[in-house]
């Protein structure tokens, strides 16, 4: 008797795991936004399906951009610190990015974030009326939110074969942003990798999402005249031919 009550208790606490693991992806969704595990607002999800530890979403769209066909494996090792980790891929416009996801009780992590997409594709999203060429790429992205806004960041982005097709034709060749985090926040370091454009600058991404940028703009000497009239809209010149520039003002929340 008591040997066939082992077996029964045994079978329950395997069906109950079993349940658990194959519970499905939008009940659970639902459980994190009534916990505040995740946020409930700032974001989209359409065609969820699967299961919350393998499951995929047909589009999500948060902070302006929209993720298609995004496929997750739960990783259970980061339980032990406190987190849901889960791999992750999917499209990004006419291209594509992977990498991990971390949640917890009050912040977002993304890491080993690897992609790339079409400047055309960002161009038409965030800066209406101009054309972009050329491809944007993460190097070993990685990025925590907390409350809504960045508050870590390291990792490069990178700008190749960069154009402006309109409302100018200019070559710009390569620019990189490399992100980093001290006792201020997220620093960006603007940088040219080779080409027509000069580049150099510094920007700071506080985490009450307030930001600032100090930079530099010229044309290489011998290389474009049409980027040097085109960067003169932006501002006298300084006697090295560089154009000063600067920013400043409020992020809005990602979520």
């Amino acid at each position: 008797m008591k040997k066939s009550r082992s077996w029964i208790i045994l079978t329950l606490v395997l069906y109950l795991l079993f349940l658990f693991w194959t519970m499905p992806a939008d009940y659970v969704l639902a459980l994190m936004r009534k916990y505040e595990i995740v946020p409930a607002g700032g974001y989209t999800v359409a065609g969820l399906d699967g299961a919350w530890t393998d499951g995929r979403i047909l589009a999500l769209e948060v902070g302006g951009l929209e993720v298609t066909d995004l496929q997750w494996r739960f990783q259970p090792g980061a339980l032990a610190v406190g987190r849901l980790q889960f791999a992750v891929s999917g499209g990004l416009g006419d291209g594509s990015t992977e990498g991990v996801v971390r949640l917890g009780f009050d912040s977002v992590e993304l890491g080993k974030i690897r992609g790339r997409v079409s400047a055309d594709f960002l161009g038409r999203r965030f800066l209406p009326g101009v054309k972009l060429t050329g491809v944007l790429e993460t190097e070993e992205l990685s990025l925590v939110a907390e409350d809504g806004y960045p508050v870590e960041a390291a990792g490069r982005l990178l700008w190749s074969n960069a154009r402006v097709e309109s409302p100018y034709r200019v070559g710009l060749g390569g620019v990189a942003v490399d992100l980093s985090t001290d006792s201020d926040g997220i620093v960006l370091k603007l940088n040219d990798t080779g080409g027509a454009l000069r580049a150099g600058g510094l920007g700071i991404l506080s985490p009450d999402g307030k930001y600032s940028f100090d930079g530099s703009l010229g044309a290489r000497q011998g290389d474009s005249s049409e980027l040097a009239t085109y960067l003169q809209i932006l501002g006298r010149p300084e006697a090295d031919g560089m154009v000063k520039i600067g920013y400043n003002g409020q992020l809005p929340r990602l979520f």
